[in-house]
């Protein structure tokens, strides 16, 4: 598989001076095209700032962010490189969610970011309803607004509305956290199926190691800020190099692993 994905030496701090934070240090990992790839720590660990940072919405203190081989910030800004080729599911569906918007319209608000060119070439509007029906969502939604819904449709909202511009990459931002335990396994099944139909590259941000166990291929974890073990998900779980990782390891949910199966409702 092709690198989609690089990151190097990647810093990122807030505040100046004596009040200065490090979020991430010197990150380095790399992400392949068509991998689930899993980054899982404690909160704070900096996880979710790495996946800011690939969508544009914080900017690197210093080091090197590319996709494809083009860099993502140059002095500063962020360089799409294609509109819509980036999107992210974040945690929580109740806030991620105008709640002044119908479905129809949040669904489409990326869609309409784009130029009339490009909304032609990704199918524009007529690929809503067909995107709707294999999110687990019904025609008559469209007209409703977030609040009529329980927390895994908002979140099959959110995973509609990251769709529809035909992204390659989403970055997965404990995309299940705020969910019941028997609906997050519904929506990861619903993530899974998606990414082999449409080949896509997920970054799996998460604190959950059964998640990360169920859902991606390699791993990397996270403690204050510094990426202290990276390899395929298999080894990690079966012989952890790190104390940090063997620790997140000896509390490992089980609960998980007994509906992971379960259907697709919620």
């Amino acid at each position: 598989m092709n690198e989609l994905i690089q990151i190097q030496q990647v810093q990122k701090r807030y505040g100046k001076g004596k009040k200065t934070v490090t979020a991430v240090q010197e990150a380095n990992l790399s992400i392949l095209q068509g991998e689930a790839f899993g980054l899982v720590g404690e909160s704070g660990s900096g996880k979710s700032t790495i996946g800011k940072m690939l969508i544009g919405l914080e900017d690197p203190t210093s080091g090197n962010i590319s996709y494809l081989g083009s860099p993502l910030w140059k002095k500063g800004r962020f360089q799409n490189p294609r509109a819509g080729e980036i999107q992210i599911v974040f945690q929580d569906p109740q806030s991620s969610l105008d709640p002044r918007m119908t479905v129809r319209d949040i669904i489409l608000e990326p869609l309409y970011a784009l130029s009339r060119s490009e909304r032609q070439a990704r199918g524009g509007p007529s690929r809503l309803h067909s995107l709707m029906k294999r999110v687990g969502l019904k025609e008559e939604h469209l007209s409703r607004y977030p609040h009529e819904f329980s927390g895994g449709q908002r979140q099959r909202i959110a995973i509609a509305r990251a769709l529809i511009t035909d992204p390659s990459f989403i970055v997965l931002d404990e995309p299940t956290s705020a969910l019941d335990v028997s609906v997050q396994a519904q929506v990861l099944n619903l993530l899974k199926e998606l990414k082999k139909e449409r080949n896509l590259t997920y970054l799996f941000i998460s604190h959950n190691m059964a998640v990360i166990r169920y859902m991606c291929d390699r791993v990397a974890v996270m403690s204050r800020g510094e990426i202290v073990e990276t390899g395929p998900s298999r080894s990690l779980f079966e012989n952890p190099n790190h104390l940090y990782t063997r620790t997140l390891l000896s509390s490992l949910p089980s609960i998980l692993d007994s509906c992971i199966d379960t259907g697709k409702g919620g």
